[in-house]
C-alpha cells in the first residue's frame, strides 16, 4: 500500500551522513561558525522553534548555543541530557554507531508533555567519536491550542482558558540526573529493593533512552540507586544496546 505524503514527510529515520566526519582539532571553529546559525535559524521561525548546538567532548555541558532554549527550559552550558523525552538522537550517542547521522521529523516530547518535532545532525570524528550535534526542536502545543480555541468558539457557551507558566531556573546536571533515575524506577513501578532482573534491565534501558550513561558518574549513580555493581550494569547496558 502506498504511504501518504504526510506519512513520507514525518517519518522517523536516521540515515548515515557518508563522508562526513570533522577532526577534533576543528570542533571548535566549526562551533564558533555554526553559533550564529543557531541565532539566526531560532529568530527566523519564532520562540515555538528551539535550535540547540551541542559540543558532545563534554556531555555535562554540552550545549554550547542554544536559541529559544524555553521550549525544553533549557541554556547555554546546560548538559546533553535535561531535553526532549525519547529523543531517537540521543540513543545513537550511545550505541557504538561511528558514522554521522541525520535523524528527521521525528516525535519527541517535553517533561511536561507537550509534543514536540525534533530533528537532530551528529557529527562525528573520523575515529568515530560524537563531537558536534546540531537540533532543532518545534513545539507543536500552539498547533494543538490554536485547534482547541476553534472548538471553544465553535461550542455555544464555551470558555477557553489558556494556563500561564512561571518562568523558572533550569534544573542543574544532578538534579536532572537524579530526576531521570527516580522517573525510570518510577516507570518501572517496583520498589527497588523487590525488583527482579527483567524490571531493573528495564530501568537501565529507559535511563539509556534519555541518555543518562553519556554523563560522567552516571553509572555509578545508577548502579547506587539499583543496588546492583557496576560489572552487573555493564552486563545490563550491554545487552540494551545489542537489543
Amino acid at each position: 500500500m502506498a504511504r501518504s505524503q504526510h506519512a513520507l514527510r514525518f517519518e522517523s529515520r536516521a540515515p548515515r551522513v557518508s563522508g562526513v566526519t570533522i577532526p577534533e582539532g576543528q570542533v571548535d571553529l566549526l562551533l564558533s561558525a555554526l553559533a550564529p546559525v543557531v541565532e539566526a535559524v531560532g529568530a527566523t521561525v519564532g520562540p515555538y522553534c528551539e535550535v540547540v548546538l551541542h559540543d558532545l567532548r563534554v556531555p555535562e555541558r554540552s550545549i554550547h548555543a542554544i536559541a529559544n532554549g524555553a521550549v525544553t527550559g533549557r541554556r547555554a552550558g546546560g548538559p546533553v541530557v535535561g531535553g526532549p523525552v525519547k529523543d531517537i538522537a540521543l540513543g545513537l550517542l550511545d550505541f557504538g554507531t561511528r558514522e554521522s547521522s541525520l535523524t528527521v521529523g521525528y516525535t519527541t516530547h517535553t517533561t511536561d508533555g507537550r509534543e514536540l518535532r525534533s530533528t537532530s545532525l551528529v557529527l562525528r570524528s573520523p575515529q568515530g567519536r560524537p563531537v558536534v550535534a546540531l537540533c532543532v526542536n518545534v513545539d507543536l502545543s500552539a498547533v494543538t491550542m490554536a485547534r482547541q480555541l476553534l472548538d471553544e468558539i465553535a461550542r455555544p457557551g464555551g470558555e477557553a482558558a489558556v494556563p500561564s507558566k512561571g518562568e523558572q531556573a533550569p534544573p542543574d546536571v544532578d538534579e536532572i540526573v537524579a530526576h531521570i533515575i527516580q522517573e525510570a524506577i518510577d516507570k518501572v513501578g517496583t520498589p527497588v529493593r523487590y525488583m527482579e532482573r527483567e524490571q531493573r534491565l528495564r530501568a537501565v534501558r529507559l535511563m539509556h533512552e534519555r541518555g543518562l550513561f553519556l554523563i560522567r558518574g552516571g553509572v555509578e549513580r545508577v548502579a547506587a540507586a539499583l543496588g546492583i555493581s557496576r560489572f552487573t550494569l555493564y552486563s545490563y547496558l550491554k545487552e540494551v544496546r545489542n537489543t
